[in-house]
């Protein structure tokens, strides 16, 4: 679990979220959530931060891989929604979780397998063409 401010600083995290990522509360702690995303995921997370941040959505839930501090990769399943820090300013809360990803695997995996990378649970390409034929929803 980690809070984070608007614009993806690390504000409080988890001993979870440490020892998915093989660091310390010190090393995550007001830093961008960008230095610990895998470089060719960072722009998943600017999407969903796009639209949690102009109030498209309250909530999207998704899947990305992660920098382990020893150089693993982690793909973890993830949902993002505001929420307020403890001054009351909006911030998000992010939930992280390698048994999320595992059991949405388990339980579609037609599903991911046609929208979804099988190696990395990434969407793909399919998913991407899908989502924007969509009627934006007001």
């Amino acid at each position: 679990m980690v809070f984070s401010s608007r614009d993806g600083i690390f504000l409080e995290v988890n001993d979870s979220y440490c020892q998915m990522t093989g660091r310390t509360k010190k090393e995550l702690v007001g830093h961008d959530r960008k230095l610990f995303t895998y470089p060719e995921d960072i722009g998943i997370s600017e999407e969903v931060n796009k639209r949690i941040n102009s109030g498209e959505t309250d909530q999207v839930r998704y899947s990305k891989r992660f920098l382990h501090k020893n150089g693993r990769i982690v793909v973890a399943g993830s949902v993002i929604c505001s929420a307020r820090d403890e001054g009351g300013e909006r911030a998000l809360f992010r939930l992280f979780g390698t048994r999320y990803h595992r059991r949405t695997r388990a339980r579609y995996p037609a599903l991911l397998s046609s929208l979804h990378d099988p190696l990395t649970g990434l969407a793909n390409r399919a998913l991407f063409d899908d989502r924007l034929v969509q009627p934006k929803r007001e």
